[in-house]
C-alpha cells in the first residue's frame, strides 16, 4: 500500500494535483507510523487512505482512477486495516466508507470502471473481516440496484452477484452472532427464541425490498418487468436460502413473514390470466392490501419467465424456514395455491419444476410433512400436515387428466404435454427420494431430533401413519380470508381458470382410472366379441354347446350338495389339515392340497354313475380354491377368538356371500354351487377345522409351512407377504437395528406414500399412453428405437414413457420396502400391460428377439421384490 500512495505522490505533479498528492503523502507517513502496539484505530487508517483513493478517483483520469481502484482492493485484503474491534459508529465501518469513497463514480460511465467498483463490494462481501448491518446492507443493495438498471449485461452481473453475496455474508454474520449467543450465555437461561433476536435485522431489509418491489412502475401498465425488478426478486431469493431455519424462533420475524412478506409476493405474482382491470399496482394499492385487507392479490398482471422463477422458488424456500409453524401454513398454501392451481393446467409446467425441488430433496419433504408448532388459536386435525403436499399432487393430477383429454391446437398441445412432463418428474423425484427416507442411507442431520420425537411420539407403530384424511385440498376452507375473496373476485371478472372441483369441491377420480387389466386377484378378461358364425349357429339351434349356456335350473338335489359340503368339512379337518401341518415347505403343502382336490373329484365320480342325477358338480380348480378360503377363514376366526369357549361375540371377518364370491369370481373356472360353498361356509363357523394348530404352536415354536401359505394369503393383514423370501432376507442380510430417525424417516415416508398414492398411480398411468390393440407391448416397439433419450427430444413421448416406467419400478420397490404390498397390484399390472405381449393367438404372436427380451427383464427386474 506504501509503495501504490507514493506512486501517486509521484504521478501528481500538476497545480490542480496538489490537494491528492498531500492526502497522499499523509497516508504514506501515517501508514510508517504503525509500529508494534502503539497503533492507530483501523477505521482511522481506513479513513485517511480512502480520502486519497477518493481524490484520485475524482480526478477521472484513468490511470489515477486505475491507482484508486487498486489501493481500494489493497486494503480490503491488508489486515493491518482491521485491527481491533469496530467502534459502535456504522459510519466509520468500512462499507459506509467504501460507499462514500466511489460515490462519486456515476453508473452509467466507463463499463469497466463500473464493473471493478462493484468487484470491490463484492471482495469486501467475501472478506472474514467485513462487517455489516441492516442500514449499510440497504445501502450497498441501493448502489448495486443503480447499477443494474442503466448497466449493461457484464454490469447486471456483477451488480447481482456483489447484492446477492453482501446479502449472504450478512445472513452469516447474524447466523455466527446466534451461535455465540447459545454458546456463551447461561446453560438453562438463553434459550433458541432469545438467539433468534439477532434477525431482527434481517426484517427492515425485506421490508425494503418489497417496498421498491411493489412501487409503481414508470413504463406500461400492462408489464411488470421493470427495470429493477428481476434484481430485487433475485435479492430476496437470496436473502431467503441464506437464512437458517432457526429463525423460525423469532415470533417478530414470522409475524412479519405473515402479515407482510407473503401476501406481497402473492400480490406480485398478479393475475394468472387476463383481469379486465387497467390501473396500475401501486404502493397505495400494496398497503391497503397489507394492512386493510384489500382485496388488491390480482391487480397486476400475471409475471413470466425469470421474475415468476424467482417468486416461486422464493416459496420453495419459505417451506423451508417456515413449514413448521402452523400459523403460517394457510399462507404458504395461498402462494401454492396461486402457482400451481389457479393457473390452467397448460401453465404449470415451470412452477412445477421449481416444485421438483421439494420432491427431489428428502429434507424439504420432511419440512412439507411436519408441523412442530400447531396452530393453538385453531383446532387442527390430524389432516393439516398434508393439506399442502395434497394441494402440490391435486396440480399435478389436473395436469394429467388434462393431458389425457387434451383436444387443442399444436401450442396448446405442447404447453399441456410439457406440464405433463413436468407432473411425472415430480413424481419420479418424489419416489426417489421416499426411497432414501425409507432406506435409511441418509445423512441423519436432515432430520432434527425435535422432528424425530415428534414424529415417533404421534405414530408409535408403522401402520398408524397410514393417511386417513381428505383426497383432495380443501382450498377455500384453509385459505386466508382476503386471499378466498381475491379469488372470488377474480372469476367474477372473466378469468379462466381450471375446472370448478380443483377450488371448491372434491376431485371425482376414477378408482380404475390407471388399470388397464386384470386386478390383483382376477383372471383373464372375458372376451367381449365372438364370430359371426358362432352367432348364426346359436341362432339356429344348432350349437353343440348350448346346454351350458342356458340359465341354471333350479336344483332338485340341494339337500345332496349339502351333505357332500358336510362330508368335505369332515375330510379337512380330520385328514388333510393333519398331513397339512407335517409338511414344512410351502410347495410340499400346495402340492398336497392339489392332490387332495384331485382325489375328491375321483372320489365322487366313483360313487356315482353317470346315469345318477344326484351328481354333485365339482372339479379340481373349485375344490383348490374352496380349501384354501375354507383354512383362511378358519385361521382368521381363530385369531379372532371365535372358537375360543366363553368367547363373547366378535365380528366375523367374512361374510357368507362375500365367502361364496370370493371362490366363485377367484378368475377360474368353478363348478361349486353356492348352496355347496355356503354349507362350507357354516361347517367352518361351526367347527375348527385348525384345531390340532394350538398344540403344534405349543410343542415347538418352528415355522410351519401351512400358516405361513395362511399368512401370506392376508390371514392376519395384507402386508404379511412372501414368508419365505423374509425368512431367506432375514439369513442373508445382517440387518442391524434402526435408528430412532430412521424409523421416524421410514414412518414420514409411509405417510407421504399413502396420502398421494392414488394420484400418483394417475400420473404415471397418463405419462404411459394409451396402450393400443396390437399384440406387441409398448415397450418392446420402442425398444427398436433403443429409448436413447436425447437432450432436444427430452419431453417426447419415448423419453416421457420411460420415466414413467421408472417411477412404476420405484413405486413398486417402495410398496415391499413400506409393508403395503396390497397397494402394489395395480403397480405391478400397469408394468405387465406395458412390458409383457398382450395374448392372442400363438400363430399370429410375433417372435421375439434377443435384444426385445433382454429389454423386457431390464423393466421387469426387481418386481419380485
Amino acid at each position: 500500500m506504501e509503495e501504490l500512495l507514493l506512486t501517486i505522490v509521484k504521478e501528481a505533479t500538476g497545480s490542480k494535483q496538489q490537494n491528492l498528492k498531500q492526502a497522499a503523502q499523509i497516508a504514506h507517513d501515517k501508514l510508517l507510523r504503525q509500529h508494534g502496539i502503539h497503533r492507530d484505530p483501523s477505521y482511522e487508517l481506513r479513513t485517511v487512505c480512502f480520502t486519497a483513493l477518493q481524490m484520485a478517483l475524482e480526478t477521472k483520469r484513468p490511470k489515477f482512477v486505475t491507482y484508486g481502484l487498486n489501493g481500494l482492493h489493497r486494503i480490503i485484503r491488508d489486515e493491518r486495516f482491521f485491527f481491533g474491534l469496530e467502534p459502535e459508529d456504522d459510519s466509520v465501518w468500512l462499507p459506509a466508507q467504501l460507499l462514500r469513497t466511489t460515490s462519486g463514480i456515476s453508473t452509467v460511465g466507463n463499463e469497466d470502471t463500473v464493473v471493478n467498483v462493484l468487484r470491490l463490494f463484492l471482495s469486501m462481501a467475501c472478506s472474514q473481516t467485513c462487517t455489516l448491518n441492516g442500514r449499510l446492507l440497504i445501502e450497498v443493495l441501493s448502489k448495486c440496484g443503480e447499477c443494474w438498471e442503466n448497466g449493461s449485461r457484464a454490469v447486471k452481473a456483477a451488480s447481482l452477484a456483489a447484492g446477492s453475496q453482501c446479502l449472504r455474508a450478512f445472513c452469516m454474520f447474524l447466523k455466527d452472532e446466534a451461535e455465540e449467543i447459545l454458546r456463551t450465555g447461561p446453560a438453562g437461561i438463553i434459550n433458541v427464541g432469545m438467539a433468534a433476536a439477532v434477525y431482527n435485522e434481517v426484517i427492515p431489509v425485506m421490508q425494503w425490498l418489497c417496498s421498491r418491489l411493489i412501487e409503481p412502475t414508470t413504463g406500461s401498465p400492462k408489464r411488470t418487468d421493470t427495470a429493477g425488478s428481476l434484481y430485487l426478486m433475485e435479492c430476496i431469493l437470496t436473502l431467503v436460502t441464506a437464512l437458517p431455519p432457526d429463525v423460525h424462533a423469532n415470533p417478530h420475524f414470522t409475524a412479519f413473514l405473515w402479515q407482510k412478506f407473503c401476501p406481497t409476493l402473492a400480490a406480485t405474482l398478479g393475475s394468472p390470466g387476463r383481469v379486465n382491470i387497467d390501473k396500475k399496482f401501486t404502493y397505495k394499492d400494496a398497503i391497503h392490501l397489507i394492512e386493510s385487507e384489500h382485496r388488491g392479490f390480482f391487480t397486476r398482471p400475471g409475471l413470466d419467465g425469470p421474475q415468476a422463477r424467482c417468486i416461486y422458488l422464493t416459496s420453495v424456500q419459505l417451506l423451508r424456514i417456515a413449514g413448521a409453524q402452523g400459523t403460517l401454513r394457510p399462507m404458504l398454501e395461498a402462494l401454492f395455491h396461486r402457482m400451481l392451481l389457479l393457473p390452467v393446467p397448460a401453465n404449470r409446467a415451470e412452477p412445477l419444476r421449481c416444485v421438483r425441488e421439494i420432491f427431489k430433496s428428502p429434507e424439504r419433504l420432511i419440512d412439507l410433512a411436519v408441523i412442530l408448532y400447531p396452530d393453538k388459536t385453531q383446532g387442527q386435525s390430524c389432516s393439516d400436515d398434508m393439506a399442502l403436499f395434497r394441494l402440490i399432487i391435486d396440480a399435478m393430477e389436473e395436469c394429467a387428466t388434462s393431458a389425457q383429454n387434451s383436444s387443442g391446437g399444436v401450442t396448446s398441445s405442447n404447453s399441456v404435454d410439457n406440464s405433463m412432463t413436468s407432473s411425472v418428474e415430480c413424481i419420479v423425484a418424489l419416489l426417489e427420494s421416499l426411497q432414501t427416507l425409507c432406506s435409511g442411507n441418509f445423512d441423519e442431520s436432515i432430520i432434527s431430533d425435535r422432528v424425530t420425537d415428534a414424529v415417533n411420539a404421534r405414530y408409535y407403530q408403522l401402520r398408524e401413519v397410514d393417511y386417513t384424511g381428505p383426497l383432495t385440498y380443501q382450498s377455500m376452507a384453509r385459505l386466508p380470508a382476503p386471499y378466498r375473496d381475491a379469488v372470488a373476485e377474480l372469476r367474477q371478472s372473466g378469468f379462466e381458470t381450471s375446472s370448478e372441483s380443483e377450488v371448491d369441491g372434491e376431485h371425482q377420480i376414477d378408482p380404475e382410472a390407471g388399470s388397464m387389466g386384470s386386478g390383483d386377484t382376477e383372471g383373464p378378461e372375458d372376451e367381449a366379441h365372438s364370430s359371426s358364425d358362432d352367432i348364426s349357429s346359436k341362432a339356429d339351434g344348432n350349437w353343440p354347446w348350448a346346454h351350458l349356456e342356458e340359465p341354471p335350473h333350479t336344483r332338485s338335489d340341494v339337500d345332496c350338495d349339502r351333505h357332500h359340503a358336510r362330508e368335505f368339512a369332515k375330510v379337512l379337518s380330520n385328514d388333510l389339515v393333519g398331513n397339512l401341518l407335517k409338511l414344512k415347505a410351502s410347495v410340499e403343502v400346495d402340492e398336497a392340497i392339489q392332490e387332495f382336490a384331485s382325489n375328491i373329484c375321483q372320489q365322487n365320480s366313483l360313487n356315482y354313475s353317470d346315469y345318477d342325477y344326484n351328481l354333485t358338480a365339482l372339479n379340481a380348480d373349485g375344490i383348490y380354491l374352496a380349501t384354501y378360503s375354507a383354512l383362511l377363514l378358519a385361521l382368521q376366526l381363530m385369531k379372532a377368538g371365535h372358537y375360543d369357549e366363553n368367547h363373547e361375540p366378535v365380528l366375523i371377518p367374512l361374510s357368507e356371500q362375500q365367502f361364496v364370491t370370493s371362490v366363485q369370481n377367484a378368475g377360474v373356472l368353478v363348478y361349486l354351487s353356492s348352496a355347496w360353498l355356503r354349507e362350507l361356509y357354516q361347517c367352518i363357523l361351526a367347527n375348527n377345522p385348525l384345531s390340532l394348530l394350538k398344540s403344534v404352536e405349543n410343542t415347538d415354536g418352528s415355522h410351519c409351512a401351512l400358516v405361513d401359505m395362511l399368512y401370506d394369503a392376508g390371514g392376519v393383514g395384507p402386508t404379511q407377504m412372501l414368508s419365505d423370501w423374509q425368512r431367506l432376507q432375514s439369513v442373508v442380510r445382517i440387518q442391524s437395528e434402526p435408528t430412532i430417525k430412521q424409523l421416524a424417516a421410514k414412518k414420514l415416508a409411509r405417510r407421504l406414500l399413502t396420502c398421494c398414492w392414488d394420484s400418483m398411480v394417475t400420473v404415471l398411468t397418463a405419462g404411459l399412453g394409451e396402450v393400443d390393440d396390437s399384440r406387441t407391448a409398448r415397450l418392446v416397439k420402442l425398444s427398436k428405437k433403443t429409448l436413447r433419450v436425447k437432450k432436444k427430444a427430452r419431453c417426447s413421448g419415448e423419453a416421457l414413457y420411460a420415466l414413467s416406467l421408472e417411477g412404476l419400478h420405484a413405486a413398486a420397490t417402495l410398496s415391499n420396502s413400506l409393508n403395503l404390498q396390497h397397494l402394489a397390484g395395480k403397480i405391478l399390472n400397469l408394468i405387465a400391460t406395458n412390458v409383457c405381449l398382450n395374448s392372442g393367438p400363438k400363430r399370429t404372436r410375433p417372435r421375439w428377439s434377443q435384444a426385445d427380451t433382454a429389454k423386457m427383464l431390464c423393466a421387469l427386474s426387481h418386481q419380485a421384490d
